[in-house]
Order: structure tokens, then sequence, then C-alpha cells
């Protein structure tokens, strides 16, 4: 049996009256108070092929105020005369920037079918359906685990859905014992924006396919456990809420063990980007952003001068420049090797080639005088390309908003499927070479493809992989992740695809687990085509 895509987004309504006009199971000169929380569906009868891209869809807003939130492709445009509802008998039509954005008609009180970008355009397949019994978040707390024994840097993920939508997930500590711990009151915030990160839990994914936000389950932070109580030595507690679109909310929490007390190996964080914060550059400065961070190591050892590497999406490149004093740092940690001369460095990035769309990750890896060796903060981030004046790419750059819907939905026809690449042959004679790890030295090794085509790696959270997928025989290459069994989508965030030297690395963040599918096209010299598959297995950890 087929199953059928369905799709959710959020459509929040107030103080709008419509007056319904008669219709199959609509009655005479009714008029509904639409006031409350919707969910948008696709209708069963869409086409797959066109419905909304809808990983990256979701609109809501208040009808009394005038004032619409927008979301698409992860843009976001607030504008308080930009959209308006003009309701015509049973009809309903959002409209904004001179397009017809919505239009749809009630089939009842509590449902709102036909709904398009505009009365002409695409087939009449969303439908929206009132939230009646709204529940609070479900989901899981997974790492650490009850009871871990935890120093340093620690990843803190799970993830959480709602049948609305989860609107912010907080993370706090608390020290007191006992039952106490478990007492609001007694809590700590440690980070109000913990982030939901798309396409990190492929498993919930599959799982809660008819959940609009299934692609966003999966949350993780970087925790630096020094900056707790006692120097993160000691037990304590960590608590995590999730909030959803209406108040309702879901708290998880671990019992664990901190042992700074005992490491031994590097430690610190990073400072700048903020955790999904922007890196914004600009032009007249060559686009080039300042990392920022610190990084000590317990007696008697000490972090020499390049013994800190800096990765962005998976690719090393080059070594912090370090040994910079940080008076903070000093105050707060004053009896290490570093202290003195400094603990603070910072490395210098080209943002010109990174895309704006997609988050992106900054990871550090510290190796002290004794060899001593961890990951120093993982942060992820977006990019802004700023133009000090106009110009052909900065136009390219700051793409109207009527231009950027035209260009989305051009996408949406276009929206790729596994299916599309069925008639190219799966590459199963030629070898893979890969490795696994932070030491530059290490050797890549060669895997075939097993059952199916099909390559198969597991590598842990934090841990770094590299994939010469194709070899110098091929000219051209892409890459997707396979998503709901046949859609493709980019590949996991956070990683990259060198195109010209066939080689794709990656270094999943906290929050990324399960097995992420992808499919390479490979395209030779002379033009033959073939295809890579492969599924890579990540396993929390760090």
């Amino acid at each position: 049996m087929k199953r059928i895509l369905v799709f959710v987004c959020v459509l929040v309504l107030g103080g709008l009256i419509l007056n319904a006009s008669p219709q199959a199971g609509v009655s005479k000169n009714a008029t509904y108070d639409i006031t409350g929380v919707w969910r948008v569906y696709l209708d069963d009868y869409c086409q797959e092929d066109y419905y909304p891209y809808g990983d990256y869809f979701k609109f809501m807003g208040t009808s009394s105020s005038g004032t619409w939130e927008y979301y698409w492709y992860l843009e976001f445009i607030q504008d308080e005369d930009g959209f308006t509802y003009q309701v015509d008998g049973a009809a309903v039509t959002v409209s904004g920037y001179g397009h017809n954005l919505f239009y749809g008609t009630f089939q009842n009180k509590d449902t709102i079918v036909g709904i398009g970008y505009s009365e002409e355009d695409y087939p009449p397949c969303i439908k929206l359906e009132r939230v009646v019994n709204d529940q609070p978040p479900f989901g899981n707390f997974e790492l650490p685990a009850e009871g871990a024994v935890v120093s340093g840097s620690i990843p803190i993920s799970g993830w959480a859905l709602d049948d609305t939508m989860v609107t912010s997930i907080k993370l706090y500590y608390s020290s007191v014992p006992g039952s106490e711990a478990k007492d609001s009151k007694n809590w700590h915030l440690i980070e109000d924006n913990v982030p939901c990160l798309w396409g990190a839990r492929p498993d919930v994914a599959y799982q809660y396919w008819d959940y609009y936000y299934c692609n966003f389950a999966g949350w993780g932070y970087m925790c630096l456990t020094y900056l707790l109580p006692n120097g993160g030595t000691g037990p304590y507690m960590l608590h995590v809420v999730a909030t959803d679109i209406t108040g309702n909310s879901t708290t998880w929490s671990v019992t664990v063990n901190g042992d700074n007390a005992n490491r031994v190996k590097p430690f610190g964080t990073i400072d700048t980007p903020e955790q999904c914060g922007v890196a914004e550059v600009y032009a007249s400065e060559n686009f080039m952003y300042r990392n920022w961070g610190w990084v000590l190591t317990p007696l008697p050892n000490t972090i020499p001068a390049d013994g800190i590497s800096v990765y962005v999406d998976g690719v090393k490149l080059g070594n912090v420049t370090y040994d910079l004093y940080r008076s903070d740092i000093a105050n707060f940690f004053p009896n290490y090797n570093n202290t003195t001369s400094g603990a603070g460095g910072y490395f210098d990035i080209d943002l010109s080639n990174y895309d704006g769309y997609y988050p992106h990750t900054i990871y550090w890896y510290a190796i002290d005088s004794a060899g001593n060796k961890d990951g120093i903060g993982s942060r992820y981030f977006y990019v802004s390309l700023s133009y000090d004046t106009w110009s052909a790419a900065s136009a390219k750059s700051k793409t109207s908003f009527t231009s950027f819907i035209k260009n989305n939905r051009a996408k949406e026809k276009k929206k790729l499927s596994r299916n599309q690449f069925a008639h190219i042959p799966v590459n199963r004679i030629e070898p893979i070479s890969f490795k696994k790890g932070f030491n530059e030295n290490s050797e890549y090794r060669n895997v075939f493809p097993g059952e199916a085509g099909m390559n198969r790696f597991k590598i842990k959270t934090g841990e770094i992989i590299e994939i010469k997928v194709s070899g110098d025989q091929f000219s051209e290459i892409t890459g997707y992740t396979v998503l709901n069994e046949n859609t493709l989508g980019p590949l996991p965030m956070g990683s990259t695809l060198d195109k010209k030297n066939k080689t794709f690395c990656w270094i999943p963040g906290p929050g990324f687990m399960g097995k992420f599918e992808c499919l390479f096209i490979e395209k030779g010299k002379n033009g033959e085509m073939s295809k890579r598959n492969m599924v890579i297995e990540v396993n929390l950890g760090f």
C-alpha cells in the first residue's frame, strides 16, 4: 500500500469571523470564528511531485493585528502591512506583495480545503484542520544517559515533536540534593535556545512521517561543564523543557556525575559565532569572519601555539592563532599553564563561498603537550553576506521577495526523487576509500560495495569521516540525502562534498543520530554516469 506523505504546519488565527456561503458541510449564512490553532496538511489527492517544499515551509500569524510571520527556506519576512485577509463568503484569500499566497474555502467549521498559492496556481490540495485536543510535546532525552560520568564539553541531545509545533527548547541544571533538584525554582538556565536541527534524526522522521516538523525533531547542544557549580565536579541534574506554540510544555531530566577533578584532556569553548547565530561578513572586508574561543588543559600540561585546529562543515581550515590573554579566563581558571600568557585564540574564515540558506557547523579540536586531545565546542551558525555597494553579486544575493517565491516555486516543480536516477547503474566494481578520526597522517582504507551496491559506515557524534566517493576518471559528482524513502534533499547539515577532489567530509554535531542514507551521482569525462549508495550510521558519542 502506498504511503501518503502528509506535511503539517501551524496557522494561528485570532479575531477573524468568516461568513460561510452554502456548500457541503457548511450551514447557510453561518458565521464561524476561526480563532485558535490550525494544522495544515496536504490533501490525500495531491500529486506527490506537486506538494510544497514541505521541509522548509510553515505559515502562522494573527489576523486581528494584520501581522504575519512567513517562513520560507528558513528565511524570515515580517511586515505589518504586507499580508492581508480577504473574506468572500466561504472563501479565504491571504495576499502579500501583490500575490495571492493562499486561497481556499470552508468545508465545515473546522476544515478549510482547496488552499493553493492562488486560485489558479497549483492543484488545490492543501487542507487546514482546527486543532481540537491540543497535546503537549513528546520525545526523549537521550544524551547524557542517566547516571553517566561526564567531564569537559559534553553533547546534550534528544528529540521532541508536537501535534502543532515545538517553539522552544530550554536547558537547565540544578545541583541541590534529592527531590529538591526536580523543583523548577531551584533550576538555573544554561541555554534558552537549544536548536532543533534539520535532518538530525532520520529514525524519528521516518517513524513520525505525518508530523510536519518531523525533520526538525532532533535537538542538540554542547555544554561546557567546567562552568557549572564546583567546576562541574559532583552530581547534578540536567533538565530539558520543550514548549509548543500554545504554551504546553514537557520536561525531561537526568542525573549525571561530573568528574572534571580527574580530567586530563583539554577543554574550552567557542565564543563566536553564537549558537545558531549569524556570521555577518562584508564585501569591504573580503567576507572574512573572525572566529573566537579559548582553550586550556589540566596541569602539568600546556596547549602549544599550534595545538588547535578549526573545522567548518567537516573540513579543516587551519590552526587557531593562540596564546592571547583573556582576563575573564585568567580570573576563572587562575592555576593553569596557559592562563598567564593567554588562553584565547581566533581564526579568520573566508565565508564568501558558504551557502546562506542552510546552517553550518564549526568545530575546534585541541592537542596538548602530552598528546591529550579532545573536541572544543561545536556550533551551528548561519552566514550572511553583506555588500557595501550595489553589484551583480549583491543583486544575486539579495533576491527580492517575489523573485524568491518564483525561484523556489520553480524548484518545487523540479523536486528530485530517487526514481529520477533509477536508470543510472550502481557502481559495484570500484572501491570507496575512507578514513575516520582527526589523525591527519592516518591512511585511507578501501571498501567494496555490499548488498545492493550499498556502502556502510559507522561513526560517533563528534567524529570526523572523510570518504573519497569517486576516482579521478569522473569529472563531476553531486550528492543528496534520501528522505522519506524516495525524496532527495541536501546532504546532511554540516557536511561538505568537495566536487574537485570527489571527497565527502562530515563531523556530526550534537543532536545527530541514526542512519543517514546518501546518494551520489558520478559523471565520467566521456559523459558516462553511475551512482554510489551509502549509509552513514551515527551513534551517540563524544
